[in-house]
């Protein structure tokens, strides 16, 4: 709804959705702002999300961002950590990761050495959900490093970088189970 700067309700009217018996599925948009149904990309001319992007370019890209998954499924390794900021735009990725040449023979440390709080504060402040996944991963990584105080940092941080976004957090209803 940011991207086309219009209101539920007009968008329900823009984009009406019918079914196969040719019923209108009123409010649609309405439970999509909610979080009660999510849309479908059936990758053909009928999906919600191409139709959108259509009138709104940079739609698909937000549908299918990496954060949402990190939201519904946490990250359980080391290996899954990498591969979130691996996917990142700069200048974030190389906040996180080392250039290839960099990672020694044996590329087991891919990691830069940053100081947390630091790099909490340059994402809190990007309006991008690069930074969200980034923070994300971050709390994840303090999780599975058994970093108490960084993963409690990191989940507030998370939580201000939604809070400015203007994500409410009551929408986010695997936020607390991801952060605990």
């Amino acid at each position: 709804m940011r991207l086309s700067g219009l209101s539920a309700t007009q968008l329900d009217d823009r984009y009406r959705w019918f079914s196969a018996e040719g019923s209108h599925r009123p409010c649609l948009w309405h439970k999509y702002l909610r979080g009660t149904v999510t849309p479908k990309d059936t990758g053909d001319r009928r999906s919600i999300i191409l139709r959108v992007e259509a009138d709104f370019p940079g739609t698909y890209e937000i549908y299918h961002h990496t954060i949402w998954t990190l939201l519904n499924v946490p990250v359980g390794s080391m290996d899954e950590v990498f591969r979130v900021f691996d996917v990142l735009r700069e200048p974030i990725r190389s906040w996180l990761i080392l250039p290839d040449d960099e990672w020694g023979e044996d590329g087991l440390f891919w990691r830069t050495e940053i100081c947390a709080d630091e790099v909490y504060h340059k994402l809190v402040e990007l309006q991008e959900l690069d930074a969200g996944a980034a923070l994300l991963g971050l709390v994840a990584e303090s999780r599975l490093c058994q970093r108490s105080e960084s993963y409690y940092t990191g989940s507030e941080a998370f939580r201000l970088w939604a809070t400015l976004q203007g994500y409410p957090l009551q929408r986010l209803t695997l936020l607390e189970d991801f952060l605990i």
